[in-house]
């Protein structure tokens, strides 16, 4: 009788370890499972965060290459503002076509040395620089080490499709495009303006 107590006691201890292994197995994988999705979670929320902070570096650069090229228009429309006020001067004559660089204190087109290629990326003096107090970007930099943008303004002769006044030119088209890479890669950003001759 004690022996089939314990024979009993034996088999339910068996069981019962059976039961505890198989459990404890279970649980194993069910525990690698989880940590697999909950890694692969973990670098899909890194990979994604990463993403954003390249876009938002992307978009900072974008928006400071635009304001620079909307500077140059900006300056362009100054220089013929103060052509437009002295009437002896024809802006139109003060603006031949070809590529020019400007900055903010620019007060003619040839204020600074022409652009030594009127490829963008292939010119060499076409480099902005933030220099001096207040940083300010300008073409005369003391080192072009830390320059990341270019800027060139190209000016054309604009006519419109009803012709002129008079004949002959009436406008021009003025074109700011700034260059930079970044990761390697290429960026350009240009706008257009049409300066017209409205007194005519």
């Amino acid at each position: 009788m004690l022996m089939s107590m314990v024979r009993g006691k034996l088999r339910l201890l068996k069981n019962n370890y059976k039961m505890f292994s198989n459990n404890s197995a279970q649980s194993l994988i069910e525990t690698l499972v989880a940590v697999v999705i909950a890694a692969s979670a973990i670098i899909a929320i890194a990979s994604l965060g990463q993403a954003f902070l390249n876009l938002g570096g992307q978009s900072a650069e974008r928006v400071l290459a635009t304001n620079l090229a909307r500077e140059g228009l900006e300056v362009v429309q100054a220089i013929r503002a103060s052509y437009s006020l002295d009437t002896s001067i024809d802006w139109l004559d003060e603006f031949d076509e070809g590529s020019y660089r400007v900055h903010w204190e620019s007060e003619n087109l040839d204020d600074l040395a022409l652009p030594d290629n009127s490829n963008i990326e292939d010119c060499t003096n076409c480099w902005l620089c933030l220099e001096g107090s207040p940083s300010i970007y300008r073409h005369n930099c003391s080192s072009y080490d830390d320059a990341i943008f270019k800027r060139i303004i190209e000016i054309e002769d604009f006519t419109p499709s009803n012709g002129c006044a008079g004949g002959g030119d009436c406008g021009r088209e003025i074109t700011s495009t700034v260059w930079w890479r970044e990761k390697g890669r290429p960026h350009k950003v240009f706008l257009k303006l049409i300066l017209t001759d409205w007194r005519e």
